[in-house]
């Protein structure tokens, strides 16, 4: 018979380890919790308000990285996205401290918190940062088994060590079971680690320069006009950029400059020496002074910015490569509601009248952009975060990634931290590495075995040597789809097993 004091000591535990373990947090908790953190919040409870209560602690510690948005609506966002999560969860939580589990039970149970999980990146624009992947995301040993089974597989081992561990505190005989499964993301990834790392040493190498910026986009809209802004943005690029030589790319983040990349807003006589305009006195837009830069450094630019088009504007970022190639542009496909788009016909009219008006159309198609033996699939912002964009972009060969960002939404929180370990998890399940430019986030290659250089101090820009190496992906050859479709065959087998089982016994 557990005391209440013993409950109360696992529940403080196990909200402890679910909010902090993950490798962006409290690394060292993450393995732990990838063990028996959901463990503890069982045995804590059997009840659903006290489950309840619990994942809702959980959630709105982890999640409170939404509260540094600087609108006050997104509060009551944090705690029904809180609320709502740890319900589903308790729900299911229920059922596994309802009776003695089975083996049936246990993989049902663990298939069920995965598919949870699943179906949250499956909501109009998707959450995906909840995610009990990322308890094994700590290390790049046990990350590599994302290459096998996805960030949806990772979940699955994380829930059944936990459920098996679970059976095991009730005395069962599933302890091995528990140690085994616990055991599997680092034998199994830690070989395909080795493997991969010993040829990755004689891949072929990029040099690519990473402009990583700290400051809002608007650059204090009130205190300058829009060609000052413009030009303090440009004039800041050009200060950071102007000693680049020998590259294969040059990549500014989401949003770099503001205003679309069509807009004559900054004049050619301020302009440095190494970009002369012979054209004579002239308004540029941001597109015409990127032409002059991959002139002058012979090296092609990724650059985001707004794109205005006969369509409307769009979120993009544009490929410029240098001499007079045509320069290309990729819309951002997955688009934030509120922040990127204001949904339903009705609530735009409605905001209208107070002035909030306009919406990013959504991009139709994923793009790789090719030059010369350079291969890029574009991802922008939030995009990363899900396999789905990731996948189908990977499956059209490149040679890497190229994320382009705006935290600034979200300031001086975690998000950024998360996000980059998002990054990671894509890197491996599609064994692509990932270049990534930021503002007010974490800017940085990633090579395919998740391991990462990172920049996390003021504006800069930087020089990074990336691997090209690109291991073979079983996860990308079958993707998450599948794998979710082997779950709910496993959910629904584990059903008719039981209901078998149990079925009475009748003479003929």
């Amino acid at each position: 018979m557990i005391t209440k004091k013993i409950k109360i000591f696992y529940g403080i535990v196990g909200v402890i380890l679910v909010a902090f373990g993950r490798a962006s947090w409290i690394w060292p908790l993450a393995p732990i919790c990838a063990v028996c953190g959901y463990a503890f919040l069982w045995r804590a409870s059997s009840r659903l308000l006290g489950l309840w209560t619990l994942f809702s602690i959980a959630n709105l510690i982890h999640l409170n990285w939404l509260l540094s948005h600087p609108f006050l609506y997104i509060v009551g966002g944090w705690v029904a996205l809180s609320l709502l999560f740890a319900l589903l969860y308790a729900l299911i939580s229920l059922r596994v401290t309802a009776a003695p589990l089975s083996l049936f039970h246990t993989l049902r149970y663990a298939a069920l918190f995965s598919l949870l999980e699943w179906s949250f990146t499956q909501l109009p624009c998707g959450f995906s940062f909840q995610t009990a992947a990322l308890h094994l995301s700590w290390n790049p040993l046990s990350l590599q088994t994302a290459s096998i089974c996805g960030a949806i597989g990772l979940s699955f081992v994380v829930f059944l060590t936990n459920l098996f561990v679970y059976a095991w505190m009730q005395h069962s005989h599933f302890g091995r079971y528990a140690i085994l499964v616990a055991l599997f993301p680092y034998l199994v990834g830690g070989s395909l680690y080795f493997h991969r790392a010993s040829k990755q040493n004689f891949a072929s190498h990029l040099r690519v320069a990473v402009l990583h910026t700290e400051e809002p986009p608007d650059v204090e809209p009130s205190r300058l006009n829009q060609h000052e802004v413009h030009e303090h943005k440009w004039k800041q690029i050009f200060t950071l950029t102007h000693q680049l030589k020998n590259l294969d790319l040059i990549l500014l983040p989401e949003g770099v400059v503001p205003y679309s990349a069509q807009s004559q807003l900054f004049h050619s006589s301020l302009l440095p020496q190494n970009l002369s305009y012979e054209k004579g006195p002239a308004l540029l837009s941001s597109l015409e002074i990127a032409r002059l830069m991959a002139r002058s450094y012979n090296t092609p630019i990724l650059i985001g910015l707004e794109n205005q088009s006969i369509r409307g504007s769009t979120n993009s970022c544009f490929f410029v490569p240098p001499g007079n190639k045509t320069i290309e542009h990729y819309d951002k496909q997955l688009l934030l509601p509120f922040g990127e788009y204001i949904p339903f016909p009705s609530l735009r009219s409605f905001l209208a009248d107070y002035g909030v008006h306009g919406s990013f159309f959504q991009g139709k198609e994923t793009k790789l952009l090719d030059y010369s033996n350079l291969r890029l699939a574009p991802l922008i912002c939030y995009e990363e975060t899900f396999s789905t964009y990731t996948e189908r972009a990977a499956r059209l060969n490149p040679t890497c990634f190229v994320s382009v960002h705006n935290d600034a939404w979200f300031p001086d929180s975690r998000l950024k931290f998360e996000h980059f370990e998002q990054a990671r998890l894509r890197a491996v399940e599609t064994g692509k590495p990932i270049i990534r430019s930021c503002n007010k986030g974490v800017s940085g290659v990633i090579s395919a075995l998740g391991e990462s250089v990172e920049h996390k101090e003021g504006t800069s820009c930087f020089t990074i040597r990336l691997s090209t190496y690109s291991p073979l992906s079983f996860f990308l050859l079958i993707g998450t789809s599948s794998i979710a479709l082997c779950f709910i065959c496993l959910v629904l087998l584990s059903i008719a097993v039981e209901e078998k089982k149990s079925a009475p016994l009748t003479l003929h």
